[in-house]
């Protein structure tokens, strides 16, 4: 492993993927990035459906802050080219009831 610890140009850094082991890691990073970014928190709350048991075990929160030019990624396929996993960023916020998001 230390053969492959080598510093990275700070391009490379800004757009780096992030592994925590923890949901608690993966939140407070989330809200620090957030609070990086300028212009307006848009707040979006879920409408969940279905069995208690599974939407307990559903790892996004039930309250998710946005801002324009926010990285986000998808969680479920939607279609054949909108899959889990795949990552966009915010592009526009229709009010409370949704964000207008674009794919690469």
């Amino acid at each position: 492993m230390k053969s492959l610890s080598r510093d990275l140009p700070p391009d490379q850094l800004v757009n780096a993927i992030h592994l925590f082991s923890r949901n608690v890691d993966v939140l407070l990073f989330y809200k620090n990035k957030l609070k990086q970014l300028h212009g307006q928190l848009h707040t979006f709350v879920s409408e969940d459906e279905g069995s208690k048991h599974y939407i307990a075990k559903f790892l996004a929160p039930q309250h998710l802050g946005l801002k324009i030019g926010c990285p986000v990624m998808l969680l479920v396929n939607l279609s054949d080219t909108l899959v889990n996993g795949k990552i966009g960023s915010v592009k526009h916020c229709y009010g409370p009831e949704y964000p207008k998001t674009h794919y690469k």
